[in-house]
């Protein structure tokens, strides 16, 4: 480690999701209670902090695959792409991802949270409560050396996607499908139009079976395409939106402004709802589970809106 760095190297590095999952959660387990170990922190253009040509090597290289320069967590992420770059600094040093990567940030405004989010820190660090951080670690350390790991893992959402799965018959079930209807409609008919994903998606009222939802295969090719086109800052976002509200569907619609955070998170809680309507609501459980469900989302959401800022 060269003076000055927490952890940078500028060493090619390659890390199946496997492994990135283990670095991870064993640095979770580390930084969780630990005092906080630092002063002040700020942001930093990489172009102005002083022996950053790990950083300039680093981001030398074309967008998704391109050839030249090094790439980190084996895939490349480009400077062509972004009009700026930026890291994080914890008293001066720069900070870097779990797998040893140089943390950079390609927009000003994301750069900005993730300070705010290590600032916040009071007495320990509490990694969980800093989303942002975690998502840009994930895109960097996982998804830029495993877009197509990544990508199977979301089109797999649509395979079982939540949206495709009305609820059936009885007084409870049509309750339950008018509150979908209400909260799913917008999405589903998005999808079905040429500005969606051109198709309607196959529904079923009971389990689809080992091989999941039979969609039209023009409307998985439209899908796989949207993935194709996004690189690893997207994908992160796409990945972290889909497990949140489970629905590929939904997710791709908060990423293309279909939808508000509001209207997502209501349409991937319409059974969580009905039954807080029924029984009621449990304090420190459903309270809890609705708090954390719309922080998810929204720093997915704010997350992609700070990465298309920065595109040029």
């Amino acid at each position: 480690m060269r003076g000055g760095d927490i952890g940078i190297s500028t060493t090619k590095r390659s890390i199946n999701s496997d492994r990135v999952s283990e670095v991870r959660s064993a640095v979770h387990s580390k930084m969780q209670g630990r005092k906080r170990f630092y002063e002040s922190v700020t942001v930093a253009n990489i172009k102005d902090v002083s022996g950053m040509e790990d950083a300039r090597v680093a981001v030398s290289s074309g967008v998704d695959g391109g050839s030249g320069g090094v790439r980190l967590g084996g895939g490349s992420i480009s400077p062509d792409a972004y009009r700026e770059w930026y890291t994080v600094l914890l008293d001066g040093r720069k900070l870097s991802t779990p797998a040893k990567n140089s943390l950079l940030i390609p927009s000003r405004g994301l750069a900005e949270a993730i300070r705010n989010e290590w600032d916040y820190q009071d007495g320990f660090v509490e990694p969980s409560s800093m989303p942002f951080t975690s998502l840009c670690y994930t895109a960097i350390d996982q998804v830029e050396g495993e877009k197509g790991w990544t990508r199977d893992s979301i089109m797999r959402y649509l395979r079982n996607d939540t949206l495709c799965y009305p609820e059936g018959g009885g007084e409870e079930g049509k309750v339950i499908r008018r509150m979908q209807e209400e909260r799913w409609g917008k999405v589903l008919a998005w999808a079905e139009s040429e500005a969606g994903l051109g198709a309607k998606p196959h529904m079923e009222t009971g389990i689809s079976g080992m091989g999941g939802l039979k969609h039209p295969d023009s409307l998985t090719e439209r899908a796989t395409d949207r993935l194709e086109g996004m690189d690893a800052w997207s994908l992160a976002a796409m990945q972290s939106l889909t497990r949140e509200g489970k629905s590929f569907l939904l997710a791709l619609a908060l990423m293309e402004d279909v939808v508000t955070v509001e209207e997502a998170c209501e349409a991937g809680r319409v059974e969580e709802d009905f039954n807080i309507e029924q029984w009621g609501l449990v304090e420190g459980g459903h309270d809890f589970d609705i708090l954390n469900n719309r922080i998810g989302v929204r720093a997915g959401w704010m997350y992609k809106e700070w990465i298309r800022e920065g595109r040029k």
